[in-house]
């Protein structure tokens, strides 16, 4: 299915990180890019991806979108900070994309506007893995 869309296919985990069937899986898969939950499960996702490794592209979910508590761009690079110290034992990423951890949508707009434009600072910020 991945392979007859014209665009980029990024396959996300949100509100935790993948098991390792479904990780294996995912990494075998014709997707360009592997997403990971770093709000909920930091941890967890750099654990996979020193074990079996990543894709050239991920996304990274680094803000929660779940929450109207609106992150700091520190925070956000503080959060990818720690995720990239695990990436060398993957290789390396070409690509990030910098992303809420789920989806906006059940957010008041103006926390929605706020996470994304703390996401945008964090981008300008030259913040990539």
């Amino acid at each position: 299915m991945a392979g007859a869309f014209p665009g980029d296919v990024v396959v996300h985990a949100f509100w935790g990180a993948y098991d390792d069937r479904t990780y294996g899986t995912l990494l075998d898969a014709a997707v360009d890019a592997v997403g990971y939950d770093l709000v909920t499960a930091p941890e967890r996702s750099a654990e996979l991806v020193r074990e079996f490794g990543t894709h050239d592209d991920v996304a990274l979910g680094v803000v929660d979108g779940q929450n109207t508590l609106v992150e700091s761009p520190g925070t956000v690079r503080d959060r990818i900070g720690r995720f990239e110290t695990h990436l060398p034992a993957a290789g390396s990423v070409d690509t990030v994309y910098v992303t809420p951890n789920t989806e906006l949508f059940y957010l008041p707009v103006a926390k929605f506007e706020a996470k994304l434009g703390v996401l945008g600072e964090a981008v300008a910020a030259g913040v990539t893995a």
